[in-house]
């Protein structure tokens, strides 16, 4: 236990927060100026995977294939612990993701979600959650599939 806490405040942490300002400088720009999400898109997975490496994650599935679906898709996940967001992110195709106001508001990872047409939700504005459902249905009639943690 003690072990696992000093890798993650040791290692993990700080690999995070250092590749992710990194990437988001970087990338945030040639994003811009190409007017296309998907080269950060593709940074922020090779990111999630080394970061969860880094961290020792490993992911095992059963069966099927339990990612591929008919696009778009809406996407439904539990959020038992902060590594189910990461995780269901690499595995399922281009999205937009619904995620509360506040994770919003965090200088350049914000801006970053606001470019790759992720929606924010203020849990305690009843309007907000009517637009961001709307936000939603305009995603999936564009071919976007929606990845949502109820």
């Amino acid at each position: 236990m003690v072990s696992a806490l000093l890798r993650t405040w040791l290692l993990v942490a700080p690999f995070t927060v250092s590749a992710a300002l990194v990437a988001l400088v970087v990338m945030i720009p040639v994003t811009w100026a190409m007017r296309d999400i998907r080269p950060i898109y593709q940074v922020a997975r090779w990111l999630v995977r080394a970061v969860l490496w880094v961290a020792g994650v490993r992911v095992e599935t059963r069966g099927p294939d339990p990612w591929q679906a008919l696009q778009p898709a809406v996407y439904l996940s539990n959020h038992v612990s902060n590594v189910d967001p990461p995780i269901v992110f690499l595995h399922v195709p281009r999205v937009a993701i619904m995620g509360k106001k506040v994770v919003f508001r965090t200088p350049l990872f914000g801006y970053a979600l606001k470019m790759a047409e992720f929606i924010s939700v203020d849990r305690r504005a009843p309007d907000s959650r009517r637009k961001a459902m709307e936000a939603g249905v305009d995603r999936l009639k564009r071919g976007l599939s929606l990845l949502i943690f109820p």
